[in-house]
């Protein structure tokens, strides 16, 4: 309730998240965010805490500065934190949050996170190379640092670009396989098996109408059957996770060169050679 409460675009926002900034964030920092990782429950408790955090700060905007000696210290601590799959997610949203949170401060307040964001480049950049934290969430808070501390940041640019270059310039991932008129097509469709035989071409274009869309979590991908003249009926599957890097990538490389101008010249050919055929 708390996350759908808060609306970055609401133009109302001074009026209805920034005064209760003070009981909420106390209340989360003192309650949800203080427990211990003794058991599942707890983590996932702790999880939300962490959005919840991330989603008032982004729609508090420099309002949320007042608050940072309070949350800040926190949130840092989860980022660092190690130890089973769960844990690492924790981690992994708390560095998103602690970036958000940074970035939500504005110009003339980014002071306040630029040693905190110094401190995280540190040990995040090099975590690249051997990552235990999601790689997406490391360079989502890489791009996040650069739009904050500016060229300050320019000493990591290349060592992090080539991982956002490499994501960007992955494989689509996109797979087509021909269904025969037989078991597939009646699944796919509801057609008798006894009458796939009798299909014309006609029919099966026809059978766009009753395209159906799969969705494999485990995978991360996404298929539908289409009808295509003159081929027949044909799955489409494509991994929805990997466009979703690739989109992810662009946008942190764009980040990146936003916001360090002409620092980031040298490296520009190399992201048109990326980009271009993507187009």
């Amino acid at each position: 309730a708390l996350v759908s409460y808060s609306r970055p675009a609401d133009p109302k926002i001074e009026r209805t998240v920034v005064p209760y900034l003070p009981d909420v964030l106390q209340a989360i920092v003192t309650g949800p965010l203080a427990l211990d990782l003794t058991d599942m429950g707890r983590i996932v408790v702790k999880l939300r805490a962490v959005g919840v955090v991330a989603c008032w700060a982004e729609a508090s905007g420099p309002a949320i500065a007042s608050y940072y000696p309070l949350v800040v210290p926190t949130l840092l601590a989860c980022a660092q934190l190690s130890g089973r799959h769960e844990v690492l997610q924790l981690a992994g949203s708390s560095l998103e949050a602690v970036t958000i949170f940074g970035q939500a401060l504005g110009e003339t307040e980014a002071h306040l996170f630029a040693s905190d964001a110094q401190q995280i480049l540190n040990w995040a950049v090099p975590a690249l190379q051997n990552p235990t934290i999601p790689v997406d969430q490391l360079l989502s808070a890489c791009a996040r640092i650069a739009s904050v501390i500016g060229e300050a940041y320019v000493p990591y640019l290349d060592k992090v670009l080539p991982h956002l270059l490499q994501r960007a310039n992955a494989p689509d991932d996109v797979e087509f396989s021909v269904c025969s008129r037989d078991l597939d097509a009646w699944r796919l469709y509801l057609i008798d098996p006894n009458d796939i035989a009798c299909l014309q071409e006609e029919d099966i274009r026809g059978l766009s109408a009753g395209q159906k869309v799969e969705f494999d979590e485990d995978a991360g991908t996404e298929s539908m059957t289409i009808a295509f003249p003159g081929r027949g009926v044909t799955k489409v599957t494509i991994n929805t996770s990997k466009i979703q890097e690739k989109s992810q990538a662009a946008r942190a490389i764009y980040e990146h060169a936003s916001a360090l101008g002409a620092h980031f010249g040298p490296f520009c050919e190399e992201c048109f050679k990326v980009f271009i055929p993507l187009v």
